[in-house]
Parts: C-alpha cells; structure tokens; sequence
C-alpha cells in the first residue's frame, strides 16, 4: 500500500452516493477515473480534494464523507 499526503475517497462507494443524491453527472464523470493510475491509487482511491471542487465544501461534501470510507493519511 502507498502512502499519501492527501486524504482519499473510495469511488466504489463514492459513485453509488452520487447517483443516490441526483448528483449524475458529478458521479460520471468522477467513473472516468476508476482504474486510471495517474489519478488513483489502487484503482478506487481518488484525492478527496478533487471531489470537494466538484462538489464544494458545503453539506453535500459533508453528507458523502459521512457515507463514504476515506482514507486519511497519518
């Protein structure tokens, strides 16, 4: 496993919550990324800062980190 510097969302739980929350299109585009190592780790681990510009800081964010696993580095 890598380390990182950045906080990571899961996008196998982090694309279902989109689709559930009427967020489509956010939830597609963010699908682009699952399996590109350049903006992944191990597939599925995408930089929750990338999320939160699309989505912004405000309840919705708040909501999806509630209902998502996020990897936190120490």
């Amino acid at each position: 496993m890598t380390i990182t510097e950045v906080d990571r969302m899961d996008l196998r739980q982090l694309i279902p919550a989109l689709h559930k929350m009427g967020l489509s299109q956010t939830a597609y585009y963010l699908q682009g990324f699952t399996g590109d190592s350049l903006f992944t780790i191990d597939n599925v681990w995408i930089d929750k800062g990338m999320v939160e510009r699309h989505i912004g800081p405000g309840s919705i964010m708040k909501q999806l980190e509630c209902e998502c696993l996020t990897w936190v580095s120490f």
